[in-house]
Protein backbone atom coordinates (compact mmCIF):
# COMPACT_ATOMS: atom_id res chain seq x y z
CA UNK A 1 0.00 0.00 0.00
CA UNK A 2 1.26 3.77 -0.41
CA UNK A 3 1.36 5.18 2.93
CA UNK A 4 1.96 9.00 2.55
CA UNK A 5 0.81 12.44 4.15
CA UNK A 6 -0.44 14.84 1.10
CA UNK A 7 1.57 18.08 1.60
CA UNK A 8 -0.17 19.92 -1.12
CA UNK A 9 -1.66 19.78 -3.95
CA UNK A 10 -2.41 22.40 -6.99
CA UNK A 11 -4.30 22.11 -10.82
CA UNK A 12 -2.75 24.14 -13.32
CA UNK A 13 -4.67 24.29 -16.86
CA UNK A 14 -1.54 24.78 -19.26
CA UNK A 15 -1.87 21.93 -21.63
CA UNK A 16 -0.68 18.23 -21.77
CA UNK A 17 2.75 16.92 -19.85
CA UNK A 18 5.28 16.88 -22.36
CA UNK A 19 6.78 13.47 -22.08
CA UNK A 20 5.72 11.38 -19.36
CA UNK A 21 8.66 10.90 -16.59
CA UNK A 22 10.65 13.66 -17.89
CA UNK A 23 7.45 16.07 -16.88
CA UNK A 24 8.56 16.28 -13.16
CA UNK A 25 12.47 17.01 -12.07
CA UNK A 26 13.90 18.29 -8.76
CA UNK A 27 17.10 20.05 -8.94
CA UNK A 28 20.14 19.84 -6.83
CA UNK A 29 18.67 23.02 -4.66
CA UNK A 30 15.01 20.60 -4.03
CA UNK A 31 13.19 22.87 -6.61
CA UNK A 32 10.74 21.04 -8.85
CA UNK A 33 10.02 21.63 -12.71
CA UNK A 34 7.31 21.29 -13.97
CA UNK A 35 6.80 20.78 -17.75
CA UNK A 36 4.04 21.12 -19.30
CA UNK A 37 3.10 22.12 -23.26
CA UNK A 38 1.90 25.81 -22.26
CA UNK A 39 4.44 26.85 -19.49
CA UNK A 40 7.42 25.52 -17.59
CA UNK A 41 5.88 25.56 -13.44
CA UNK A 42 8.59 25.94 -11.29
CA UNK A 43 7.76 24.79 -7.96
CA UNK A 44 10.03 25.58 -4.16
CA UNK A 45 8.71 23.74 -1.35
CA UNK A 46 9.35 26.52 1.49
CA UNK A 47 9.71 24.97 4.65
CA UNK A 48 13.34 26.08 5.91
CA UNK A 49 13.51 29.35 3.80
CA UNK A 50 14.00 32.66 5.84
CA UNK A 51 11.63 35.27 5.77
CA UNK A 52 10.84 37.19 2.67
CA UNK A 53 11.29 40.56 1.79
CA UNK A 54 7.46 41.08 2.53
CA UNK A 55 7.88 40.04 5.96
CA UNK A 56 5.61 36.81 5.25
CA UNK A 57 7.18 33.80 7.11
CA UNK A 58 8.22 31.65 4.39
CA UNK A 59 6.61 28.11 5.99
CA UNK A 60 4.51 25.57 5.20
CA UNK A 61 1.36 26.09 6.78
CA UNK A 62 -2.11 24.95 6.71
CA UNK A 63 -3.17 28.00 5.77
CA UNK A 64 -2.18 28.65 2.79
CA UNK A 65 0.16 26.73 -0.06
CA UNK A 66 3.34 25.26 0.74
CA UNK A 67 5.44 26.75 -2.25
CA UNK A 68 6.58 29.16 -3.80
CA UNK A 69 5.71 29.22 -8.30
CA UNK A 70 6.71 31.25 -11.08
CA UNK A 71 6.40 30.06 -14.26
CA UNK A 72 8.04 30.08 -17.98
CA UNK A 73 5.24 30.84 -20.60
CA UNK A 74 5.94 29.14 -24.06
CA UNK A 75 3.51 31.70 -25.91
CA UNK A 76 5.55 34.42 -24.29
CA UNK A 77 9.15 33.25 -24.71
CA UNK A 78 7.89 32.10 -28.19
CA UNK A 79 7.00 35.59 -29.22
CA UNK A 80 10.43 37.04 -28.53
CA UNK A 81 11.83 34.67 -30.81
CA UNK A 82 12.45 35.74 -34.34
CA UNK A 83 9.79 34.32 -37.13
CA UNK A 84 10.70 30.97 -38.55
CA UNK A 85 11.14 31.66 -42.37
CA UNK A 86 8.82 29.74 -44.42
CA UNK A 87 10.32 26.68 -46.17
CA UNK A 88 10.39 26.91 -50.22
CA UNK A 89 11.79 23.47 -50.68
CA UNK A 90 9.48 21.04 -50.13
CA UNK A 91 11.47 17.72 -48.91
CA UNK A 92 12.65 19.80 -46.28
CA UNK A 93 9.39 21.70 -45.38
CA UNK A 94 7.72 17.76 -45.20
CA UNK A 95 11.09 17.12 -42.98
CA UNK A 96 10.43 19.81 -40.81
CA UNK A 97 6.78 21.15 -40.30
CA UNK A 98 5.58 19.00 -37.75
CA UNK A 99 7.96 19.87 -35.13
CA UNK A 100 7.33 23.13 -35.52
CA UNK A 101 3.72 24.02 -35.31
CA UNK A 102 2.47 25.49 -32.55
CA UNK A 103 3.99 27.62 -29.27
CA UNK A 104 4.60 25.03 -26.46
CA UNK A 105 7.52 23.67 -24.78
CA UNK A 106 9.49 20.26 -25.86
CA UNK A 107 11.34 19.61 -23.31
CA UNK A 108 13.30 20.82 -20.33
CA UNK A 109 16.64 19.75 -18.17
CA UNK A 110 18.05 20.91 -14.34
CA UNK A 111 22.03 21.53 -14.53
CA UNK A 112 24.26 20.89 -11.93
CA UNK A 113 24.33 23.55 -8.91
CA UNK A 114 26.85 26.23 -9.80
CA UNK A 115 26.27 26.70 -13.49
CA UNK A 116 23.98 29.73 -12.87
CA UNK A 117 24.41 32.89 -10.94
CA UNK A 118 25.18 32.60 -7.54
CA UNK A 119 26.06 29.02 -7.96
CA UNK A 120 22.24 27.90 -8.65
CA UNK A 121 20.77 25.57 -11.08
CA UNK A 122 20.02 26.46 -14.27
CA UNK A 123 17.38 24.88 -16.76
CA UNK A 124 17.62 23.67 -20.10
CA UNK A 125 14.55 24.02 -22.76
CA UNK A 126 13.43 22.90 -26.08
CA UNK A 127 10.81 24.12 -27.79
CA UNK A 128 7.95 23.36 -30.08
CA UNK A 129 10.57 24.77 -32.76
CA UNK A 130 13.26 22.13 -31.59
CA UNK A 131 15.48 25.21 -30.37
CA UNK A 132 17.56 24.71 -27.34
CA UNK A 133 17.57 27.57 -25.10
CA UNK A 134 19.13 27.82 -21.50
CA UNK A 135 17.54 30.19 -18.58
CA UNK A 136 18.57 31.41 -15.12
CA UNK A 137 17.53 33.65 -12.25
CA UNK A 138 19.34 36.58 -11.80
CA UNK A 139 17.79 37.18 -8.33
CA UNK A 140 15.36 34.89 -6.06
CA UNK A 141 15.02 31.36 -7.65
CA UNK A 142 11.76 30.95 -5.37
CA UNK A 143 10.12 33.94 -7.46
CA UNK A 144 12.21 34.40 -10.58
CA UNK A 145 12.18 35.54 -13.10
CA UNK A 146 14.07 33.28 -15.15
CA UNK A 147 15.74 34.73 -18.19
CA UNK A 148 16.94 33.43 -21.73
CA UNK A 149 20.56 34.41 -21.13
CA UNK A 150 22.12 31.36 -23.72
CA UNK A 151 20.69 29.71 -27.40
CA UNK A 152 23.19 28.16 -28.58
CA UNK A 153 23.50 27.68 -32.68
CA UNK A 154 23.99 25.19 -34.62
CA UNK A 155 27.07 26.52 -36.38
CA UNK A 156 29.16 22.73 -35.78
CA UNK A 157 26.83 21.53 -38.60
CA UNK A 158 27.35 24.50 -41.49
CA UNK A 159 28.80 22.07 -43.42
CA UNK A 160 25.82 19.91 -43.87
CA UNK A 161 22.93 21.56 -46.39
CA UNK A 162 19.58 20.07 -47.23
CA UNK A 163 17.49 18.21 -44.91
CA UNK A 164 20.46 17.08 -43.08
CA UNK A 165 21.26 20.61 -41.58
CA UNK A 166 17.48 21.34 -40.90
CA UNK A 167 17.53 18.09 -39.07
CA UNK A 168 20.79 18.40 -37.30
CA UNK A 169 19.80 21.58 -36.18
CA UNK A 170 16.62 20.17 -34.87
CA UNK A 171 16.90 19.17 -31.70
CA UNK A 172 15.20 16.41 -29.30
CA UNK A 173 16.72 15.45 -26.16
CA UNK A 174 18.39 17.44 -23.63
CA UNK A 175 20.69 16.62 -20.61
CA UNK A 176 23.09 18.01 -18.03
CA UNK A 177 26.10 15.43 -17.27
CA UNK A 178 26.53 15.69 -13.38
CA UNK A 179 29.27 17.78 -12.12
CA UNK A 180 32.46 15.79 -12.02
CA UNK A 181 35.12 15.75 -8.88
CA UNK A 182 37.00 17.77 -10.76
CA UNK A 183 34.25 20.16 -11.30
CA UNK A 184 33.48 19.78 -15.43
CA UNK A 185 29.91 18.97 -16.39
CA UNK A 186 28.55 18.70 -20.08
CA UNK A 187 25.02 19.73 -21.51
CA UNK A 188 24.21 17.21 -23.85
CA UNK A 189 21.31 17.99 -26.23
CA UNK A 190 20.77 15.00 -29.44
CA UNK A 191 18.96 16.11 -32.28
CA UNK A 192 16.76 14.95 -35.48
CA UNK A 193 19.46 14.19 -37.46
CA UNK A 194 20.97 11.84 -35.18
CA UNK A 195 23.55 13.83 -33.45
CA UNK A 196 24.87 14.04 -29.85
CA UNK A 197 26.47 17.62 -29.20
CA UNK A 198 28.05 18.34 -25.94
CA UNK A 199 28.41 22.01 -24.72
CA UNK A 200 30.89 23.29 -21.49
CA UNK A 201 28.32 23.78 -18.74
CA UNK A 202 30.84 26.00 -16.94
CA UNK A 203 31.72 28.49 -20.09
CA UNK A 204 29.30 31.33 -21.16
CA UNK A 205 28.24 31.82 -23.77
CA UNK A 206 28.28 27.58 -24.03
CA UNK A 207 30.91 26.37 -26.30
CA UNK A 208 31.13 23.09 -27.94
CA UNK A 209 33.31 20.64 -27.35
CA UNK A 210 32.55 17.09 -28.74
CA UNK A 211 30.17 16.09 -30.90
CA UNK A 212 29.30 12.38 -31.56
CA UNK A 213 26.82 10.79 -34.41
CA UNK A 214 24.08 7.78 -34.38
CA UNK A 215 22.10 6.43 -37.13
CA UNK A 216 19.11 7.53 -36.37
CA UNK A 217 16.94 10.64 -34.92
CA UNK A 218 17.48 10.67 -30.64
CA UNK A 219 14.60 10.55 -29.03
CA UNK A 220 15.93 10.26 -25.69
CA UNK A 221 19.47 10.88 -23.61
CA UNK A 222 20.22 9.46 -19.55
CA UNK A 223 23.36 10.29 -17.79
CA UNK A 224 24.77 8.07 -15.10
CA UNK A 225 26.38 9.31 -12.27
CA UNK A 226 30.31 9.25 -11.98
CA UNK A 227 31.92 5.81 -11.93
CA UNK A 228 34.82 4.85 -9.49
CA UNK A 229 36.85 4.55 -12.61
CA UNK A 230 36.82 7.95 -13.63
CA UNK A 231 33.69 8.00 -16.08
CA UNK A 232 30.27 8.75 -16.39
CA UNK A 233 28.42 6.72 -19.43
CA UNK A 234 25.67 8.32 -21.50
CA UNK A 235 22.57 6.12 -22.65
CA UNK A 236 21.17 7.19 -26.09
CA UNK A 237 17.72 6.08 -27.02
CA UNK A 238 17.62 6.45 -31.14
CA UNK A 239 14.41 5.49 -32.79
CA UNK A 240 14.91 0.99 -32.64
CA UNK A 241 18.28 1.09 -30.70
CA UNK A 242 19.79 2.04 -27.42
CA UNK A 243 23.50 3.38 -27.57
CA UNK A 244 26.04 3.65 -24.57
CA UNK A 245 28.89 5.56 -24.37
CA UNK A 246 31.39 6.05 -21.75
CA UNK A 247 33.55 9.57 -21.82
CA UNK A 248 36.11 10.53 -19.33
CA UNK A 249 37.37 13.99 -17.48
CA UNK A 250 39.07 15.22 -20.69
CA UNK A 251 35.97 14.09 -23.15
CA UNK A 252 37.83 11.32 -24.59
CA UNK A 253 35.19 8.82 -25.31
CA UNK A 254 34.00 5.51 -26.83
CA UNK A 255 30.91 3.41 -27.32
CA UNK A 256 30.67 1.06 -25.31
CA UNK A 257 27.49 -0.78 -26.77
CA UNK A 258 24.32 -1.08 -29.04
CA UNK A 259 21.73 -3.10 -28.48
CA UNK A 260 18.30 -3.40 -31.30
CA UNK A 261 15.16 -2.73 -28.69
CA UNK A 262 12.40 -2.36 -32.06
CA UNK A 263 10.38 0.49 -32.72
CA UNK A 264 8.60 -0.20 -28.93
CA UNK A 265 7.68 3.40 -26.89
CA UNK A 266 10.64 3.94 -24.36
CA UNK A 267 9.57 6.06 -21.12
CA UNK A 268 11.95 7.03 -17.95
CA UNK A 269 15.22 5.82 -19.06
CA UNK A 270 17.71 6.50 -16.21
CA UNK A 271 20.73 4.67 -14.21
CA UNK A 272 20.41 2.50 -11.12
CA UNK A 273 22.78 -0.01 -9.56
CA UNK A 274 25.93 1.30 -10.72
CA UNK A 275 26.41 0.80 -14.60
CA UNK A 276 23.26 -0.94 -15.54
CA UNK A 277 20.64 0.94 -17.61
CA UNK A 278 16.60 0.86 -16.90
CA UNK A 279 13.94 1.93 -19.04
CA UNK A 280 10.20 0.86 -19.43
CA UNK A 281 8.22 -0.12 -22.28
CA UNK A 282 4.06 -0.59 -22.00
CA UNK A 283 4.65 -4.32 -21.27
CA UNK A 284 7.96 -4.74 -19.29
CA UNK A 285 10.68 -3.33 -17.13
CA UNK A 286 13.58 -3.48 -19.18
CA UNK A 287 17.64 -3.56 -17.78
CA UNK A 288 20.96 -3.44 -19.39
CA UNK A 289 24.29 -3.85 -18.22
CA UNK A 290 25.50 -2.25 -21.82
CA UNK A 291 28.46 -3.78 -23.72
CA UNK A 292 28.14 -7.30 -24.90
CA UNK A 293 25.47 -8.12 -22.43
CA UNK A 294 21.65 -8.60 -23.71
CA UNK A 295 18.92 -6.84 -21.97
CA UNK A 296 16.81 -8.51 -19.65
CA UNK A 297 13.12 -7.67 -19.27
CA UNK A 298 10.16 -8.28 -16.75
CA UNK A 299 7.19 -8.58 -18.42
CA UNK A 300 3.87 -6.55 -16.63
CA UNK A 301 0.28 -5.76 -17.54
CA UNK A 302 0.26 -3.89 -20.44
CA UNK A 303 0.17 -0.07 -20.01
CA UNK A 304 0.37 3.20 -21.67
CA UNK A 305 3.70 4.29 -20.02
CA UNK A 306 6.29 4.85 -17.00
CA UNK A 307 5.52 8.07 -14.58
CA UNK A 308 8.88 7.67 -13.25
CA UNK A 309 11.40 5.56 -10.59
CA UNK A 310 13.07 6.33 -7.61
CA UNK A 311 15.62 3.72 -5.57
CA UNK A 312 12.29 1.45 -4.73
CA UNK A 313 10.68 0.45 -8.20
CA UNK A 314 8.84 1.85 -11.83
CA UNK A 315 5.88 3.92 -11.05
CA UNK A 316 3.40 2.87 -13.90
CA UNK A 317 0.27 5.03 -15.43
CA UNK A 318 -2.20 3.52 -13.84
CA UNK A 319 -0.44 4.62 -10.07
CA UNK A 320 1.03 0.75 -9.25
CA UNK A 321 4.68 0.78 -8.70
CA UNK A 322 6.66 -2.29 -9.52
CA UNK A 323 10.24 -3.73 -7.66
CA UNK A 324 12.75 -4.49 -10.56
CA UNK A 325 11.78 -7.93 -10.39
CA UNK A 326 8.44 -7.44 -11.61
CA UNK A 327 6.44 -7.58 -7.92
CA UNK A 328 4.23 -5.10 -7.50
CA UNK A 329 4.72 -3.05 -4.00
CA UNK A 330 2.39 -0.38 -4.00
CA UNK A 331 -0.38 1.99 -5.06
CA UNK A 332 -0.92 5.16 -5.66
CA UNK A 333 -4.72 6.47 -4.62
CA UNK A 334 -5.26 7.86 -8.09
CA UNK A 335 -8.14 7.61 -10.47
CA UNK A 336 -6.44 8.85 -13.76
CA UNK A 337 -3.33 8.78 -15.67
CA UNK A 338 -0.41 9.17 -13.57
CA UNK A 339 2.50 11.52 -16.31
CA UNK A 340 5.26 12.19 -13.76
CA UNK A 341 6.75 11.08 -10.58
CA UNK A 342 9.59 11.86 -8.76
CA UNK A 343 11.05 12.02 -5.64
CA UNK A 344 13.75 14.78 -3.50
CA UNK A 345 16.57 14.02 -1.80
CA UNK A 346 14.63 15.37 1.46
CA UNK A 347 12.30 13.08 1.23
CA UNK A 348 9.68 14.72 -0.47
CA UNK A 349 7.56 12.58 -3.56
CA UNK A 350 5.88 15.09 -6.64
CA UNK A 351 3.31 13.35 -8.84
CA UNK A 352 1.62 14.93 -12.25
CA UNK A 353 -1.67 13.41 -12.37
CA UNK A 354 -4.29 14.02 -15.38
CA UNK A 355 -7.45 16.06 -14.16
CA UNK A 356 -10.16 16.20 -16.85
CA UNK A 357 -13.82 16.00 -16.43
CA UNK A 358 -14.77 12.32 -15.88
CA UNK A 359 -18.38 12.64 -15.25
CA UNK A 360 -20.53 11.73 -18.17
CA UNK A 361 -23.09 14.72 -18.62
CA UNK A 362 -19.92 17.31 -18.55
CA UNK A 363 -16.94 15.39 -20.44
CA UNK A 364 -14.45 17.01 -22.38
CA UNK A 365 -10.86 17.01 -22.81
CA UNK A 366 -9.26 20.09 -21.04
CA UNK A 367 -5.15 19.02 -20.70
CA UNK A 368 -5.82 19.55 -16.91
CA UNK A 369 -2.92 18.62 -14.79
CA UNK A 370 -2.96 18.25 -10.75
CA UNK A 371 0.34 18.82 -9.22
CA UNK A 372 0.68 16.95 -5.77
CA UNK A 373 3.41 16.66 -3.29
CA UNK A 374 3.59 13.66 -0.87
CA UNK A 375 5.14 13.07 2.48
CA UNK A 376 5.65 8.94 2.23
CA UNK A 377 6.51 7.61 5.62
CA UNK A 378 9.65 5.59 4.51
CA UNK A 379 11.41 8.89 3.87
CA UNK A 380 15.38 8.57 4.27
CA UNK A 381 17.22 10.80 6.21
CA UNK A 382 19.42 13.45 5.53
CA UNK A 383 22.95 13.55 4.98
CA UNK A 384 25.59 15.73 4.10
CA UNK A 385 25.61 15.16 0.42
CA UNK A 386 22.62 17.41 0.75
CA UNK A 387 22.27 21.33 0.37
CA UNK A 388 21.54 22.33 4.16
CA UNK A 389 18.04 23.81 2.87
CA UNK A 390 17.21 20.25 1.83
CA UNK A 391 18.03 18.60 4.83
CA UNK A 392 16.24 21.19 7.17
CA UNK A 393 13.50 20.34 5.30
CA UNK A 394 13.44 16.52 5.53
CA UNK A 395 13.73 16.96 9.42
CA UNK A 396 10.71 19.63 9.10
CA UNK A 397 8.75 17.74 7.99
CA UNK A 398 9.24 14.51 10.26
CA UNK A 399 9.17 16.94 13.08
CA UNK A 400 5.63 17.94 12.11
CA UNK A 401 4.43 14.80 11.37
CA UNK A 402 5.50 12.68 14.10
CA UNK A 403 4.44 12.88 17.96
CA UNK A 404 7.07 11.44 19.51
CA UNK A 405 10.42 13.28 18.32
CA UNK A 406 12.63 11.80 20.47
CA UNK A 407 13.75 9.47 17.40
CA UNK A 408 14.43 12.20 14.84
CA UNK A 409 17.56 13.49 17.62
CA UNK A 410 19.16 10.21 18.61
CA UNK A 411 20.92 10.42 14.48
CA UNK A 412 21.47 13.98 15.28
CA UNK A 413 23.33 13.85 18.26
CA UNK A 414 25.26 10.24 16.56
CA UNK A 415 26.06 12.18 13.74
CA UNK A 416 26.84 15.32 15.84
CA UNK A 417 29.56 12.94 18.34
CA UNK A 418 30.64 11.46 15.59
CA UNK A 419 31.83 14.91 13.62
CA UNK A 420 33.44 16.22 16.77
CA UNK A 421 35.51 13.07 17.00
CA UNK A 422 36.23 13.74 13.16
CA UNK A 423 37.61 17.40 13.64
CA UNK A 424 39.57 16.64 16.26
CA UNK A 425 41.28 14.96 13.85
CA UNK A 426 41.51 17.06 11.47
CA UNK A 427 43.29 19.33 13.50
CA UNK A 428 46.28 17.94 12.05
CA UNK A 429 45.42 18.51 7.80
CA UNK A 430 45.58 21.63 5.83
CA UNK A 431 43.36 19.98 2.98
CA UNK A 432 40.70 22.61 2.28
CA UNK A 433 37.98 20.15 0.94
CA UNK A 434 38.23 18.13 4.05
CA UNK A 435 37.75 21.12 6.31
CA UNK A 436 35.16 22.27 4.16
CA UNK A 437 33.48 18.55 4.55
CA UNK A 438 33.19 18.63 7.96
CA UNK A 439 31.80 22.07 7.56
CA UNK A 440 28.85 21.55 5.69
CA UNK A 441 27.92 18.64 7.58
CA UNK A 442 28.15 21.21 10.65
CA UNK A 443 25.14 23.03 8.56
CA UNK A 444 23.04 20.41 8.02
CA UNK A 445 23.17 19.66 11.89
CA UNK A 446 22.98 23.31 13.35
CA UNK A 447 19.31 23.19 11.68
CA UNK A 448 18.09 20.28 13.97
CA UNK A 449 20.14 21.61 17.52
CA UNK A 450 17.92 25.24 16.92
CA UNK A 451 14.45 22.78 16.28
CA UNK A 452 15.39 20.12 19.41
CA UNK A 453 13.60 20.13 22.51
CA UNK A 454 15.76 20.85 25.96
CA UNK A 455 15.67 17.15 25.93
CA UNK A 456 18.18 16.60 23.58
CA UNK A 457 21.29 18.06 25.13
CA UNK A 458 23.99 16.81 23.29
CA UNK A 459 22.81 18.92 20.27
CA UNK A 460 23.62 22.17 22.13
CA UNK A 461 27.09 22.00 20.66
CA UNK A 462 26.19 22.28 16.82
CA UNK A 463 25.53 25.58 16.47
CA UNK A 464 29.11 26.75 18.26
CA UNK A 465 30.67 23.60 16.27
CA UNK A 466 29.26 25.36 13.03
CA UNK A 467 30.66 28.53 13.90
CA UNK A 468 33.90 27.85 14.56
CA UNK A 469 34.46 25.32 11.72
CA UNK A 470 33.42 28.26 9.58
CA UNK A 471 36.10 30.45 10.63
CA UNK A 472 38.66 27.31 10.22
CA UNK A 473 37.29 27.07 6.75
CA UNK A 474 38.27 30.48 6.37
CA UNK A 475 41.89 30.08 7.24
CA UNK A 476 42.43 26.86 5.45
CA UNK A 477 41.18 28.72 2.39
CA UNK A 478 43.71 31.90 3.60
CA UNK A 479 46.55 33.39 0.50
CA UNK A 480 48.53 36.03 -0.45
CA UNK A 481 45.38 37.25 -2.34
CA UNK A 482 43.64 38.58 0.27
CA UNK A 483 43.14 41.72 1.65
CA UNK A 484 44.92 43.33 4.61
CA UNK A 485 41.60 44.47 5.87
CA UNK A 486 40.13 41.03 5.74
CA UNK A 487 42.92 39.52 7.13
CA UNK A 488 42.84 41.50 10.17
CA UNK A 489 39.47 40.86 10.36
CA UNK A 490 39.97 37.24 10.37
CA UNK A 491 42.17 37.24 12.56
CA UNK A 492 40.09 39.31 14.90
CA UNK A 493 37.40 36.87 14.70
CA UNK A 494 40.19 33.70 15.50
CA UNK A 495 41.19 35.48 18.39
CA UNK A 496 37.78 35.54 19.80
CA UNK A 497 36.33 31.85 18.46
CA UNK A 498 36.34 29.06 20.90
CA UNK A 499 39.26 27.32 22.64
CA UNK A 500 38.67 24.01 20.63
CA UNK A 501 39.00 26.26 17.40
CA UNK A 502 42.12 27.85 17.90
CA UNK A 503 43.54 23.89 19.22
CA UNK A 504 42.97 23.01 16.00
CA UNK A 505 43.39 25.85 13.32
CA UNK A 506 47.45 25.94 14.86
CA UNK A 507 48.17 23.01 13.47
CA UNK A 508 46.97 24.30 9.91
CA UNK A 509 50.75 25.32 9.26
CA UNK A 510 52.23 28.69 9.13
CA UNK A 511 50.31 29.98 5.94
CA UNK A 512 47.57 30.79 8.30
CA UNK A 513 49.53 32.15 11.19
CA UNK A 514 47.56 35.83 11.67
CA UNK A 515 49.26 38.70 13.46
CA UNK A 516 47.97 39.86 16.65
CA UNK A 517 44.49 42.22 15.58
CA UNK A 518 43.90 45.58 17.18
CA UNK A 519 41.27 46.51 15.73
CA UNK A 520 38.90 45.12 12.61
CA UNK A 521 40.22 47.99 10.07
CA UNK A 522 37.23 50.02 9.54
CA UNK A 523 35.78 53.40 9.95
CA UNK A 524 31.78 54.56 10.15
CA UNK A 525 30.57 55.13 6.75
CA UNK A 526 28.43 58.26 8.29
CA UNK A 527 31.38 60.39 9.78
CA UNK A 528 34.56 58.65 9.51
CA UNK A 529 35.07 57.21 13.09
CA UNK A 530 37.10 53.99 13.98
CA UNK A 531 34.58 50.79 14.26
CA UNK A 532 34.74 48.73 17.02
CA UNK A 533 36.60 45.58 16.84
CA UNK A 534 33.56 43.35 18.00
CA UNK A 535 32.93 41.23 14.57
CA UNK A 536 28.77 40.69 15.66
CA UNK A 537 26.27 40.95 12.83
CA UNK A 538 26.02 44.46 13.14
CA UNK A 539 28.52 47.36 13.86
CA UNK A 540 27.91 50.55 15.73
CA UNK A 541 30.51 53.24 15.74
CA UNK A 542 30.92 55.67 18.82
CA UNK A 543 28.65 58.43 17.56
CA UNK A 544 26.08 55.92 17.38
CA UNK A 545 25.68 54.91 13.72
CA UNK A 546 24.43 50.95 13.24
CA UNK A 547 25.52 48.82 10.23
CA UNK A 548 25.27 45.28 9.04
CA UNK A 549 28.26 43.37 8.59
CA UNK A 550 29.15 41.30 6.06
CA UNK A 551 28.76 37.74 7.36
CA UNK A 552 31.65 36.57 5.08
CA UNK A 553 33.99 39.01 5.15
CA UNK A 554 32.61 41.05 8.25
CA UNK A 555 33.58 43.95 6.43
CA UNK A 556 30.78 46.88 7.27
CA UNK A 557 28.10 47.12 4.28
CA UNK A 558 28.12 50.37 3.40
CA UNK A 559 26.11 50.47 -0.18
CA UNK A 560 23.28 48.21 -1.88
CA UNK A 561 25.29 46.02 -3.75
CA UNK A 562 24.59 42.56 -1.47
CA UNK A 563 23.83 38.93 -1.78
CA UNK A 564 21.25 37.75 0.85
CA UNK A 565 21.23 33.97 2.53
CA UNK A 566 17.74 32.39 1.45
CA UNK A 567 17.90 29.89 4.82
CA UNK A 568 19.38 32.48 7.25
CA UNK A 569 18.85 35.95 5.88
CA UNK A 570 22.08 37.73 6.63
CA UNK A 571 23.51 39.87 4.11
CA UNK A 572 27.18 39.30 2.45
CA UNK A 573 28.51 42.70 0.95
CA UNK A 574 29.63 41.84 -2.74
CA UNK A 575 32.30 44.61 -3.17
CA UNK A 576 33.83 43.04 -0.27
CA UNK A 577 33.19 39.58 -1.47
CA UNK A 578 34.63 40.40 -4.83
CA UNK A 579 38.07 41.73 -3.31
CA UNK A 580 39.14 38.53 -1.36
CA UNK A 581 40.41 35.33 -2.92
CA UNK A 582 38.61 33.61 -5.44
CA UNK A 583 39.22 30.48 -4.02
CA UNK A 584 37.16 31.54 -0.77
CA UNK A 585 34.17 29.00 -0.37
CA UNK A 586 31.71 31.23 0.63
CA UNK A 587 31.16 32.24 -3.03
CA UNK A 588 29.28 29.29 -3.86
CA UNK A 589 26.73 29.82 -0.75
CA UNK A 590 26.37 31.64 3.13
CA UNK A 591 29.19 30.74 5.64
CA UNK A 592 26.78 30.81 8.50
CA UNK A 593 24.23 28.14 7.45
CA UNK A 594 25.61 27.19 3.72
CA UNK A 595 22.31 27.51 1.70
CA UNK A 596 22.56 29.40 -1.37
CA UNK A 597 22.70 33.34 -2.39
CA UNK A 598 20.25 35.67 -4.01
CA UNK A 599 20.77 39.41 -4.94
Amino acid sequence: MWEADVVGATTWATGRACRAADCLQWSEEGILAVVTAGAIHIVTPLVGYARDDAGDAAQASHARAPWSVTSIDAKRELARMPPVPELADEEIAAATTPSILGEAWHAAAWSPAGVGPLHTCALATINARRQLSVYVCQRDARTGPYVSVDEPSGQWADARTGVAHTLATHYSAVRWSPASPRRHAWLAAGTRGGDIVLWDAYEQPLRVVATMRVPQAVYALSWSPWLPDGTVRLAVHAAGHMHVFSLRDDLAWEQLGTCAIGLVQVTDVHWADGPVLHWSTPSALVSWGGEAAQPESVPLDVGAHAAGSDARGTLRDDGRMYARDGAQIAALPVEQAVWGYARDPSGLVATLTSADETASWRYMISHRLTLTLWLPHDRPLPDASLPPIVAWRAWAYAWERQADTSALWAPLEARLAKLQAHVAALGQRTSLAEWRAAHREAQCLAWGARAAPASATRLDGARELCAWLGLAVRAAAWDAAMPAAYTQRLARALEQGAPEGAACLEHLGARVTVPHATDAGDVCPACDARMPPELAATARCPAGHLFDRCVVTYAVIDGVRTWTCVGCARQAYVPACEAVSKWMPAMAGCLACGNRWRS
